[in-house]
């Protein structure tokens, strides 16, 4: 167990499952109510390829550490955050501790780097890693990354049914005063700071551990999130799905989703265009997507077919922005970006991180298999 310390002095927990002989890392961010365990079901099939695994946390999971002496609200971070500062983090943390073991920081064979360092990113670690590797670029910095398999990718995600009528309704409540400044310092009631959690979490375990309510359960969720086949019922029965455990999501964070969904943009956080130019230099937040034709990693996209909080469509929104800055790169002369993308038709959100379900472990074994060229 390793901690990556924040420049805004959060600390990060990263877990490693060692094969040190091996030049290939396979790095782990998953989703917006994800810990580092959630994908461990994959770690077997990844450590009999010969892969050296790393699990990442980020500042939504517990413990929660922060510098005694670090500025502002625990809980006042957008996507950018999970980017910026908890992947930089970690990313520094794993470059120091595998290239001291290779006692090599240096590029080797040219162009090719000590290392094959391979990200495995669900749901909103998808939309906070391309933020992180586009910033990298912008700014010119090393970032290391060889591949990224993005499965379920947020930044362009328009949620359906019951859960998008819900978050058009939270948009509009977001804008009555307090307006977000005020209130985005403050987690939604779902960690055992705030008094709603355990009983709210006490009574969907008990609701979907007892039959035949489990059934009743499983379809109430089901319609919820109109009609994504993941196993969400099972999901609530998780280890980290409790209390004194339970993963965070954020209002900012919140806020961040809503503008996306609002502008069909996949862009930084929105500040209002007063603070936006001190933060940006431009009134409006970048765009992340507008930025694809930096990338200098190869890209593989895995949507599911029956996945309703980041459809096939949304999926998609992030393929097209990579065929035109292919088309951008051709008209400068430049290599085209490496990248991949198929719909598994029968996966839900939660299946595409399932170590369990043979169709997704073949899927993704395709792509991390694959030798750095």
């Amino acid at each position: 167990m390793h901690y990556a310390r924040t420049t805004d002095g959060y600390w990060i927990p990263v877990v490693r499952i060692p094969a040190k002989e091996s030049r290939r890392k396979l790095v782990m961010h998953l989703g917006m109510f994800d810990d580092l365990w959630s994908a461990a079901s994959l770690v077997p099939s990844a450590r009999e390829d010969g892969l050296d695994v790393f699990l990442i946390g980020n500042r939504n999971c517990p413990p929660f550490v922060r510098d005694a002496d670090a500025s502002g609200e625990y809980f006042d971070y957008s996507i950018d955050e999970l980017g910026l500062q908890d992947i930089r983090a970690a990313d520094r943390v794993i470059s120091n501790v595998v290239c001291n073991e290779l006692a090599s920081s240096q590029l080797e064979n040219g162009s090719k780097p000590a290392f094959e360092h391979i990200k495995l990113v669900h749901s909103m670690a998808g939309a906070a890693v391309f933020i992180y590797l586009t910033d990298c670029l912008v700014r010119g910095e090393a970032h290391g990354i060889s591949q990224i398999i993005a499965a379920g990718p947020a930044g362009f995600q328009r949620p359906k049914g019951l859960l998008g009528a819900g978050s058009q309704i939270l948009r509009l409540l977001l804008c009555i005063p307090p307006h977000w400044q005020t209130i985005t310092a403050f987690p939604i009631g779902l960690t055992e700071e705030t008094l709603v959690s355990e009983p709210i979490f006490k009574a969907l375990y008990d609701v979907t551990s007892l039959k035949p309510l489990d059934k009743v359960a499983a379809l109430a969720l089901r319609t919820v999130l109109a009609g994504d086949t993941s196993k969400w019922a099972d999901a609530i029965r998780r280890e980290h799905y409790n209390p004194a455990g339970m993963p965070v999501v954020t209002w900012k964070i919140l806020l961040h989703l809503l503008q996306q969904i609002k502008s069909g943009r996949f862009a930084r956080f929105d500040y209002g265009k007063e603070k936006n130019a001190a933060m940006y230099r431009n009134e409006d937040p970048p765009d992340v997507a507008a930025l694809y034709d930096l990338l200098d990693v190869r890209v593989n996209f895995i949507a599911g077919g029956k996945d309703s909080i980041v459809s096939p469509k949304a999926v998609q929104k992030h393929v097209d922005a990579i065929v035109t800055a292919n088309e951008r790169r051709a008209a400068r002369g430049d290599a085209p970006i490496d990248w991949t993308s198929e719909v598994l038709p029968n996966m839900g959100h939660l299946d595409i991180i399932d170590g369990d379900n043979e169709e997704i472990v073949a899927c993704l074994r395709k792509h991390w298999q694959r030798e750095y060229l």
